[in-house]
């Protein structure tokens, strides 16, 4: 999941030193995914002029069911959200989000927000849902046989959290 703002990730995959498209690229598949039509037509721009080498593109305004990645492709996926959260008009429209992005069946959630105290409070909302989501799925006896379950967030360190509480009285880490 992403737009324009999370192309550097996929340059960073996919060019090699000399800033060149790099064909032994490991990336087969692209699914943008938001509701902002004009990213998605600069998105659009920008990948085609791109040579894809067998990379297919999609672009969807909704991420739905059947787009879930199976288990056997999860280790190979990644769902990125840049600088979507604090574009969303409600931390309950922020965890919907968030949900769609777990649900996506990605084994790798890339969040990259703003600079500010919304972002880092945005960040901090989705990595105490993301623990949540973890605890839950390794605690349901149902989902015991999966390959992989539960979560591990890398940051906002648990350290910073705490700053941040302390700095300022409105930080709400609890959606």
């Amino acid at each position: 999941m992403g737009g324009r703002d999370g192309q550097w990730i996929v340059d960073l995959a996919i060019h090699n030193e000399d800033d060149k498209i790099a064909t032994n690229s490991t990336i087969k598949s692209y699914l943008g995914v938001d509701k902002r039509e004009g990213l998605v037509a600069i998105g659009k721009k920008l990948v085609s002029s791109t040579p894809m080498d067998g990379l297919t593109v999609r672009w969807k305004k909704v991420f739905k069911e059947e787009d879930k990645i199976p288990q056997d492709d999860s280790l190979k996926t990644i769902a990125l959200s840049s600088f979507m959260l604090t574009a969303l008009p409600t931390p309950m429209a922020q965890k919907t989000m968030i949900q769609e992005m777990w649900d996506s069946g990605a084994h790798t959630i890339v969040l990259v927000d703003h600079n500010s105290k919304e972002g880092f409070e945005a960040v901090a909302r989705a990595r105490e849902h993301f623990l949540r989501l973890g605890r839950s799925e390794t605690e349901d006896p149902d989902l015991s046989s999966l390959n992989i379950h539960g979560s591990h967030v890398v940051a906002p360190p648990v350290h910073c959290l705490i700053l941040e509480a302390q700095s300022s009285s409105a930080v709400s880490l609890n959606v």
